[in-house]
């Protein structure tokens, strides 16, 4: 009624007693999330280093693909223009003129093969090579038969019609 007033907590010190723990609470759980984010930080590091590591990894195997790519290249190179030397042999004996293409004013010597013509889909120009091998260019010298490429603008004979 008329006397002191009386503070809803009770006394001073277990006020102060209970600000402490409060206190010592919000510590150890701010202590907490630094230990979480600092294991968070390690984690992160470790998986920069490992990208890191898989990316030196990966760049090594891209070096070591593109040498074998072109030491494999080299090789098919070598294949191709032996037989190649055997195929213009092999045609020059068969025809009547120098390997190439026949055209319709060089039709093939041999009567069996006038009307035979071999139609193939290369895009690009005639100077597009396939990993530096230039297939249109072999394929048109080493085949002693008409060469007509659909995708490069020749038009093929129509189904039926006489060739030559």
């Amino acid at each position: 009624s008329g006397g002191a007033q009386q503070c809803p907590s009770g006394r001073p010190e277990e006020r102060l007693a209970e600000k402490r723990r409060a206190l010592q609470q919000q510590l150890e759980a701010l202590r907490q999330a630094e230990a979480a984010l600092a294991e968070e930080r390690h984690h992160q590091a470790e998986w920069l280093q490992d990208l890191e590591r898989r990316e030196r990894t990966l760049r090594c195997e891209r070096a070591g693909f593109r040498q074998a790519w072109a030491e494999q290249e080299t090789a098919l190179l070598h294949l191709i223009i032996f037989r190649l030397v055997r195929i213009q042999a092999t045609a020059a004996t068969e025809s009547a003129y120098a390997p190439g293409a026949a055209t319709e004013s060089e039709p093939s010597a041999h009567g069996r093969w006038s009307g035979v013509e071999v139609v193939v889909c290369i895009r690009g120009s005639m100077r597009a090579v396939a990993g530096e091998i230039p297939v249109h260019g072999i394929l048109r010298a080493s085949v002693a038969l008409a060469v007509t490429n659909i995708c490069e603008g020749d038009s093929p004979p129509a189904v039926g019609d006489a060739v030559g």
